[in-house]
């Protein structure tokens, strides 16, 4: 399946898929919650298992809320 018809199927632009792809994670796709999202939801629609590629994904965020006694 070509990149741009999993990008219609998934409404996200081309650009994000490219990024997941050529492992442009956090400095184009931002939050590793959203970059799990989207390759599960690649893998659905590629009938492809997630758990190998979500094995290899980060888990999360870099930088979590600022509690008030770190201020």
């Amino acid at each position: 399946m070509h990149v741009a018809a999993v990008a219609v199927s998934l409404k996200v632009p081309v650009r994000k898929l490219e990024a997941l792809e050529n492992d442009r994670l956090p400095k184009e796709l931002g939050d590793p919650v959203f970059i799990r999202g989207l390759a599960s939801s690649v893998c659905r629609s590629l009938k492809v298992d997630p758990q190998p590629v979500l094995e290899r994904l980060p888990r999360h965020p870099r930088h979590g809320l600022v509690r008030d006694n770190d201020a």
